[in-house]
């Protein structure tokens, strides 16, 4: 993939992560109790950091390497 499909594949599933996890708060506001879902979207929002992690890591290291 190129460099920008990259970021549009990781951004799309930022943002998936991230309605999951706004879902889950709201379903939480309204009474639900589920261990199962929050320990769904606790993953997914680990994996969501890891990405973001990854990604600037690579881009300090190109900055860094006078690539960016």
């Amino acid at each position: 993939m190129r460099e920008r499909e990259v970021i549009l594949a990781e951004n799309q599933a930022l943002r998936r992560i991230l309605k999951s996890a706004a879902h889950a708060l709201r379903s939480y506001e309204f009474g639900n109790g589920s261990p199962d879902l929050a320990r769904t979207i606790a993953a997914e929002a680990e994996l969501a950091l890891a990405m973001a992690d990854q990604r600037e890591a690579v881009v300090a290291t190109e900055v860094s390497e006078g690539r960016s």
